[in-house]
């Protein structure tokens, strides 16, 4: 690369790549950039390779047993197939696979959105709040090694609901997970400048607030401005847009915080999630989805009950998907239940081209997106096949 306008040029092209799932081609670039002294090359190099080489140098190279694609910061690896593992591998499973755990502290919300599970069942009416045992369990659990990723605080609730108690985990997460990212995902009903305020100090790292319409009132990208706008000034901060995608998404940077805000909103009703077949007539048509999806490798999602779905699509505490729940954290530790027997035939499934199983089969997330080219994604295949023939054949139904 012969000039600085070279290596930008390059960066961004290997960005690109990367970005879309081929992988190979954009280390290969960043490899060359470091090569040639580019100071973002060898940062980028370094920050993919970090999480393999996080596994153990003693056995990460062993053929067919550990590596196969790297999928953004994480590893793709045969563990994450195989339900056989001893304490140490679940733990490496884990660690080179997840890298968001979301934790419901609370049950309540005070939305019925139509496009939400939360319009078919009662989370109103009353609050559930997760036990100290299960919040200690998954807390314990993650600082046991080292968790650096992200740990969410939120699933179908309203966290700001009950906001004195939601600072208090969040503070105990902060103490005991100093490198994790720590979110709340919030639809801003409730969130006033002096809450604001308080969860800079209570070490959250990022924010999410979405602007949801009044209740069956469909997308109207103005009202849609409006609210973010008024949330903006409300909270004392400037507004950038940062996405915008017409008559579907619409996303904004809050400025003037120590923590990252973002404030969005989309339309859900043509362009959302059923929601695992809960929802069929919300997002985009799929008759049969083949492509992969990596929610059950990338994911962990703990509901206020301390159940454990393999998707965020999914809502444990209803009858329809209580036979997608894979554990339960007052059961067995997140490792033991990472690399169960359930957990694992859901990424064999779901991350291998071909059809998926109900309610998958009809999801649209991400389903148009290409995450590897196509040698990347023959190896993953492979490797499920193997980790089905290891089974003698014999693939349990999922749920």
């Amino acid at each position: 690369m012969e000039t600085e306008e070279d290596a930008t040029r390059y960066l961004v092209a290997a960005d690109i790549l990367f970005a879309n799932g081929w992988v190979a081609k954009a280390l290969q670039i960043y490899r060359n950039m470091a090569a040639d002294g580019h100071a973002v090359g060898i940062d980028k190099f370094r920050r993919i390779m970090q999480a393999y080489d996080a596994l153990d140098p003693a056995t990460r190279d062993l053929p067919g047993q550990r590596h196969i694609a790297f999928v953004g910061d994480h590893v793709v690896s045969t563990l994450h197939f195989n339900s056989n593992l001893n304490e140490y591998e679940k733990k490496v499973a884990f660690l080179s696979g997840v890298r968001m755990v979301e934790l419901e502290t609370s049950s309540q919300c005070n939305r019925r959105c139509h496009y939400c599970p939360n319009s078919k069942y009662d989370r109103i009416s009353g609050n559930t709040y997760i036990s100290d045992a299960v919040f200690n369990r998954v807390i314990d659990d993650l600082a046991s090694v080292d968790y650096a990723w992200r740990l969410h605080f939120h699933g179908y609730n309203e966290p700001l609901m009950h906001f004195d108690n939601l600072v208090t985990r969040i503070q105990t997460a902060r103490k005991r997970l100093p490198k994790a990212s720590l979110c709340i995902f919030t639809n801003g009903d409730y969130l006033t400048k002096d809450m604001f305020c308080q969860l800079e100090d209570s070490g959250i790292n990022a924010v999410i607030l979405s602007v949801h319409m009044p209740p069956n009132k469909p997308w109207n990208e103005r009202d849609v401005l409006q609210r973010i706008f008024d949330k903006a000034n409300e909270l004392d901060q400037k507004a950038m847009l940062t996405e915008y995608d017409a008559g579907k998404y619409m996303k904004f940077l809050l400025l003037g915080s120590n923590m990252t805000v973002s404030i969005h909103e989309g339309n859900y009703d043509d362009f959302g999630s059923n929601r695992g077949n809960l929802l069929p007539s919300v997002g985009e048509d799929v008759d049969e989805r083949t492509r992969p999806c990596f929610h059950p490798m990338m994911f962990f999602i703990v509901n206020y009950r301390g159940d454990v779905v393999p998707c965020c699509d999914f809502v444990g505490d209803i009858p329809e998907h209580r036979p997608y729940v894979v554990g339960n954290v007052a059961d067995a530790s997140l490792f033991d239940i990472y690399a169960n027997e359930k957990y694992t035939d859901w990424r064999i499934n779901v991350l291998s081209t071909g059809k998926k199983p109900v309610p998958c089969n009809t999801c649209s997330q991400f389903d148009k997106r290409k995450r590897f080219d196509d040698d990347t994604q023959n190896l993953i295949d492979k490797a499920i096949a193997e980790a089905v023939a290891q089974k003698d054949g014999t693939l349990a139904a999922v749920g």
